[in-house]
């Protein structure tokens, strides 16, 4: 059994990876790059017409958005993913939609699927698969430290291969140093006599930020995490703090670059540091690293954990 890396590794963006096993084809995820052009999973239509299932973590487009994609270019599969990504998305298609609590049930002969709350986002999960003599475990995007989403941890738990968030590498990033930071931000802006404006996304981390600072009337979000769409006239003179990841050549990446915003995390992924604890926790023959770009990391592959490139295969021991 093989994992293809159709995307998502060493990049941030596009999470989607082809599982080909001896009676099926998988995918877990499909999304998409955002950037000045979109870049969509390295996927032939030879290599979607075999797949029976797509696993989608959760409703942000770096992990959903190349799925009307697939469908153009032959998939006729079925989608898993969560009632609340389906309701979020507005997805329409032939799926098995799950409940947001930890279960398990068998998809197909020889197919069996176990998932939990990822921590991440409302209806965000992770998936554990076993077939064919193989146990596959895929993170989505997860955290154990929200405010708001629920995360059923990793514990005890076995895989012959596990696909592992860890957006923020090396990066010295927490979740309580983050909101202290915040916190103390916002002070100063209070003191200084201004207003804080956070671009968030629709469904995740602004909802943590909102209970971090409660009925603070002098904050006020945007559901727009790069400002794509500018910044709302009525916000004009607010100071503009970011919380995620800035895309290429977005807004929020050139305002943080020329000084005219601030980038303070606030985390909704793993570093390497609580991967490297979450490893020691469980059993797992072979780690995959993904969405971290490969800038995040001190070395091109950190300790024994495998770390591919867009396009790369890897045998499951």
């Amino acid at each position: 059994m093989n994992i293809f890396c159709a995307g998502g590794v060493s990049e941030h963006g596009r999470s989607c990876f082809l599982v080909n096993g001896e009676h099926y084809d998988l995918l877990l995820d499909c999304g998409v790059k955002k950037g000045k052009e979109p870049l969509y999973p390295l996927l032939e239509k030879s290599q979607i017409a075999h797949i029976a299932y797509v696993f989608i973590t959760h409703s942000h487009l770096d992990h959903c958005g190349a799925l009307s994609w697939l469908y153009s270019q032959g998939f006729t599969g079925s989608v898993v993913m969560s009632i609340e990504t389906k309701e979020q998305i507005g997805f329409t298609g032939k799926g098995v939609f799950l409940a947001s609590q930890k279960g398990g049930q068998a998809l197909d002969s020889g197919l069996f699927l176990e998932w939990g709350r990822s921590g991440h986002c409302e209806g965000s999960l992770w998936f554990r698969l076993t077939l064919e003599r193989k146990t596959l475990l895929y993170s989505g995007d997860y955290v154990e430290t929200s405010l708001e989403y629920a995360c059923d941890k990793f514990r005890t738990m076995k895989a012959d291969l596990a696909i592992l968030d860890c957006a923020y590498g090396e990066l010295p990033i927490s979740a309580a140093k983050s909101r202290k930071e915040l916190l103390s931000l916002v002070r100063k802006h209070h003191r200084e006599g201004l207003e804080t404006l956070f671009p968030v996304p629709r469904f995740g981390r602004g909802t943590d930020l909102r209970m971090l600072f409660g009925e603070d009337p002098s904050i006020f979000y945007v559901e727009d995490p790069q400002l794509e769409k500018g910044i709302p006239p009525e916000r004009k003179g607010c100071k503009i703090v970011f919380t995620g990841t800035l895309e290429e050549g977005s807004f929020a990446l050139e305002a943080v670059t020329k000084n005219q915003a601030i980038l303070e995390y606030y985390p909704v992924h793993m570093t390497l540091s609580e991967v490297e604890i979450l490893v020691s926790c469980n059993q797992f023959r072979q780690v995959l690293l993904f969405h971290g770009d490969r800038s995040v990391f001190s070395s091109p592959h950190p300790h024994s954990f495998l770390l591919p490139r867009p396009g790369d295969s890897i045998e499951i021991r």
